[in-house]
Formats: C-alpha cells, sequence, structure tokens
C-alpha cells in the first residue's frame, strides 16, 4: 500500500524477517503471531515520509543482500555495522523456521478375506485416523507368511493364503508400509462375522466408501 499509493504504512515480508532476525540476533519463531506483530512496529516506527522508497529498500536488502540461501553480502550491506548475527557469524542460524514435524511411520499388515465371492470389511473406531470408516481388516505391524499361518488356525479359518505384495500410503503425519495377503476361505466361522460385514465387490464399490490407503488391494478384488 505505501509503495503503490504513498501511505505511510510499514510493509513486511520474509525478506524484512531475516534481516530483523539477523540485526537483532533474535531466535523468535517467525511464525508466531507476537513475533511479526513487533516486526511491524518496529519497522512503522523508523518510517520516514517517503515509506513507499523505505520499504522497498527493505525488500531489496533481503532478496539481494541479506540473501535467505547462501553467503549473506554482508560486506555491502548498510546496516553491517549494527548486525549482532554479522558480528558473532551466526547469520545463517536465521531466521529461526519452524520445523515441520516428521511423519510417523507405521508398519501394517493388510488381509483381503474372501469367502464366495464376498469381501470382508469392518468399520474403524469412531475416534483417530480414518475414525468410523469401513476398511480392510488388518494387524499392526508385517507379519511373515507362518505367522499368518497361525493368525488364520487361532481364527478357525480353514483356507489358501496368497501374498499381495507391499503398498505405501502417505498421510499428513503417519505414513503406512503396509503387506497385504489374500486369504481363500473355505466358509465364514461366526466368530469372524461378528468383526465386520462380508460384501460382494460390486456392493463394496457403490455403497461403501473405502479410503484410498488401501486402493492397491482393492484392486484384487
Amino acid at each position: 500500500t505505501s509503495i503503490a499509493f504513498g501511505k505511510k504504512e510499514a510493509a513486511v515480508d520474509g525478506n524484512v524477517y531475516r534481516i530483523y532476525t539477523r540485526l537483532y540476533a533474535d531466535d523468535t519463531e517467525i511464525s508466531k503471531t507476537a513475533f511479526q506483530r513487533n516486526v511491524r512496529e518496529t519497522v512503522k516506527e523508523a518510517l520516514p515520509e517517503e515509506a513507499g522508497r523505505f520499504n522497498q529498500a527493505l525488500m531489496d536488502l533481503g532478496a539481494l543482500i541479506c540473501i535467505p540461501n547462501g553467503e549473506p553480502h554482508c560486506s555491502v550491506c548498510p546496516v553491517a555495522e549494527f548486525c549482532k548475527a554479522r558480528k558473532h557469524g551466526t547469520m545463517q542460524c536465521y531466521p529461526v523456521k519452524k520445523t515441520k514435524k516428521e511423519r510417523k511411520l507405521e508398519q501394517r499388515t493388510i488381509f483381503v478375506i474372501e469367502c464366495q465371492g464376498k469381501y470382508m470389511i469392518r468399520k474403524r473406531p469412531e475416534k483417530g485416523l480414518l475414525a468410523g470408516m469401513w476398511e480392510l481388516p488388518g494387524q499392526e505391524q508385517h507379519m511373515s507368511l507362518e505367522e499368518i499361518r497361525d493368525w488364520t488356525a487361532e481364527w478357525d479359518l480353514s483356507g489358501d493364503i496368497q501374498l499381495l505384495g507391499r503398498a505405501k500410503h502417505i498421510f499428513s503425519h503417519v505414513e503406512w508400509h503396509m503387506l497385504g495377503y489374500g486369504i481363500h476361505l473355505r466358509d465364514i466361522p461366526e466368530q469372524l462375522r461378528s468383526q465386520g460385514i462380508f460384501c460382494d465387490a460390486q456392493t463394496l464399490r457403490e455403497q461403501y466408501s473405502i479410503p484410498t490407503a488401501f486402493a492397491y488391494y482393492l484392486q484384487s478384488l
């Protein structure tokens, strides 16, 4: 606004935040509202009558001299003698940005359980990731073929087991690394029926919304 219309207002952007943090060796995380307000007030107090030219000069200083990547050109900086970061050689430490939280990696074993052309799906818990949605059943951690055989015996499941391969799905904060098995049953024990529902592939696709996390294994239906 000050640049376009000559109004005496502070124009603050990432360049200005970078200059400010280096000038004052301020290690406050720059996305914080209080920090941004403080920078804006500081710039506003320093504004001369020709605010537009001043704001433009600040942005140019950040873009061309007090640069974000690589070594800043301190030798030609007009405020270098006042810069605390330059004095201590810590220019690259500023500004301090919010670190991205690393995704949690989770291993999962996915079961495509089929009996007489019908496939098992179950509802996820009402809280947490994919809350209340239908899913292919599974277990945490990767299971070996031997562990799958033990699991089917524990549930009194009689049928053939087929390795379906690996797949990966990335959520915003968690990453699933999946290993899938097809389990073809001769009949469905009552205890398994109580864990979900069985329906044919067409009904499953048309009437139930299965998260895309399971897309790789839904292809086998």
